[in-house]
C-alpha cells in the first residue's frame, strides 16, 4: 500500500468520500502524530550509500533520521564490530571491519570505498506519507495507519463512538508491536532466579 492508496481506503472504511484531498492527507498526518505517542519503535532496513556521506571520500555516513537504536551494520554481508571513535581512528586505514556511532551519524574504519553499499538494521520510526511513497510499517500494518487517521476522521464528522473505536484498535496494535520489538531488542526472556533464601515458618 502507498500514500494514495491508503488515503482511499481510509475513505472508503470509514465511508467519508467527502474527505478526499486535503482534508484526509490531514487526517493522516494527525494519525502519524498519535501513532508515534504510542509506538515506540519499529524495525527496519536500510543501506548508506555514497550519498549518505558526509563529504565526498569521508568515512562519516549520516544516518537515517527518526533512527533510536542502531542494531547491525554490514558490507557484504559481514557485520562490522561497533567501538568507540579512538579505536575507529587507529583502524582508519584498514579494510572496513568496525564502525562507531554518534548521535546520528557512524564512521567507518577503514573508510569504504567508493560505491560499497552499507546494510543496516535498526530500530526507529518512519518518515512521514506526505515526504514519502510507502514504509516498511505501512506495508506490513496497514490497519494501523487506517485506525489512526479514522480517529480524527470520525471525530471531524462528530461519530465519537467510532473514533473511540478507532481509538482502541490503534493502541492495541501499537502495544503488540511495542512487545514485539522489546523481544526483538532483549530476546528470550531469563526464567526468575530461584528464592534459596526462604525460611519455613513451621
Amino acid at each position: 500500500m502507498n500514500y494514495a492508496e491508503l488515503q482511499q481506503a481510509i475513505l472508503d472504511d470509514t465511508h467519508k468520500s467527502q474527505y478526499v484531498g486535503a482534508p484526509v492527507q490531514r487526517f493522516i498526518v494527525q494519525g502519524e502524530q498519535l501513532i508515534a505517542q504510542y509506538l515506540e519503535s519499529y524495525n527496519f532496513q536500510a543501506q548508506l550509500l555514497d550519498a549518505n556521506r558526509v563529504s565526498a571520500g569521508s568515512p562519516t555516513y549520516n544516518l537515517p533520521a527518526r533512527l533510536t537504536h542502531l542494531r547491525y551494520v554490514k558490507i557484504d554481508g559481514r557485520p562490522l564490530d561497533k567501538v568507540d571513535e579512538t579505536s575507529a581512528y587507529l583502524y582508519k586505514d584498514a579494510s572496513p571491519l568496525q564502525y562507531a556511532q554518534r548521535s546520528k551519524q557512524i564512521m567507518i574504519a577503514g573508510n569504504p570505498g567508493v560505491g560499497v553499499v552499507i546494510d543496516i538494521d535498526y530500530m526507529g520510526m518512519p518518515d512521514p506519507l506526505a515526504a514519502i511513497a510507502t514504509n516498511t510499517l505501512l506495508d506490513e500494518c496497514q490497519q494501523l495507519y487506517i485506525d489512526a487517521a479514522s480517529v480524527f476522521v470520525f471525530t471531524r464528522a462528530e461519530d465519537y463512538d467510532s473514533a473511540d473505536l478507532s481509538m482502541a484498535k490503534m493502541k492495541s496494535t501499537c502495544a503488540q508491536l511495542n512487545r514485539k520489538s522489546k523481544k526483538l531488542l532483549g530476546g528470550a526472556q531469563a526464567a526468575p532466579v530461584y528464592n534459596t533464601q526462604f525460611r519455613s515458618s513451621y
